[in-house]
């Protein structure tokens, strides 16, 4: 039987967090974990977040997307580029081939699914390569000059500009530009099939992308949950996913 089959119709939403995986510590283990801003922004939105963790079992995705009603594509490290047919770059960060494999596996089923996604920093670029599009592995490799875009305040501070375009879901929440905090070092290169650019800072540096033809799928450079927990700035993005999550 379907979760949704057998579940009261007012219970909320449960919305699955892809984990990261850091490498062994002095106690000689790796770890798997998300950041806490995630569960606590979502909890404000009366969800129940679960954290999914990187498994090699992929007849179990399925698992994953019957259990839960949307997904965040989190934040983390690296995405290794032999996942876009590139060489590494000099300043490619540290980079963890299980991590991504079932990221990227596992995206692709919800994709099939077409159930709620809201992306998020590394989560933007995972979801442009399921798509097949390409990422810059440093903000070095842009042409052009950029602003920073690995910034030095409080996490939760906004920083730098975003201008939204017309006709987007986040125009639709924000208006037509938006302060956001900032903490990326690789960004979108060539937008994936059926991504829309909807949001780029001022050096045009993408930070906003849109699924065309889906039911939710919002896609943002920055994190909006280190800034809801702090400002509630974000609630409006937190709120419309859980509400699509319904």
């Amino acid at each position: 039987m379907n979760r949704k089959e057998g579940i009261l119709l007012s219970s909320p939403p449960i919305i699955g967090i892809l984990a990261n995986i850091t490498f062994a510590d002095y106690l000689g283990t790796d770890h798997m974990y998300v950041n806490d801003e995630y569960v606590l922004a979502l909890e404000k939105v009366n969800v129940v977040p679960i954290i999914i963790p990187p498994i090699m079992r992929y007849e179990m995705l399925n698992t994953y997307v019957n259990l839960c009603d949307g997904f965040i594509l989190s934040g983390g490290v690296d995405i290794n580029p032999i996942y876009f047919n590139e060489e590494p770059s000099r300043n490619l960060g540290t980079v963890n081939n299980k991590l991504d494999a079932f990221q990227i596996a596992l995206t692709k089923n919800i994709l099939r699914s077409r159930m709620p996604i809201l992306a998020i920093c590394r989560g933007i670029q995972l979801l442009n390569i399921c798509l097949g599009g390409t990422i810059y592995q440093d903000m070095d490799d842009i042409p052009n000059n950029t602003i920073l875009h690995m910034q030095k305040s409080e996490r939760y501070r906004g920083i730098h500009k975003v201008d939204l375009e017309p006709n987007s879901k986040l125009y639709e929440l924000f208006g037509d530009s938006i302060f956001v905090n900032s903490y990326h070092h690789q960004a979108v290169a060539v937008p994936g099939a059926n991504l829309q650019v909807v949001g780029r800072s001022t050096d045009k540096v993408i930070e906003a992308m849109e699924i065309k033809d889906y039911p939710y799928g919002i896609a943002v450079q920055w994190h909006p949950e280190m800034m809801f927990a702090r400002t509630e700035e974000m609630r409006e993005l937190f709120q419309s996913f859980a509400e699509a999550c319904i």
